[in-house]
């Protein structure tokens, strides 16, 4: 199943981190499905990368189906 951003179509690589809001914590948000394995906060949103584009989209909206 691909990753892409719903809105731009960017792919995130394996080496990707996004950064929780709460602690700080820096890692793959897909890895744990949006959920934060520092301190368990849970994100039903997620930012895009590219930089043309760094739009939110829900997190199941990225599953390619």
């Amino acid at each position: 199943m691909k990753i892409r951003c719903p809105k731009c179509g960017w792919e995130p690589e394996k080496t990707s981190k996004w950064r929780c809001t709460a602690c700080e914590k820096k890692w793959h948000t897909f890895d744990t499905r949006g959920v934060c394995p520092a301190c368990e906060k849970e994100y039903n949103y997620t930012q895009c990368q590219n930089l043309d584009c760094t739009e939110l989209s829900h997190f199941s909206d990225w599953f390619e189906k």
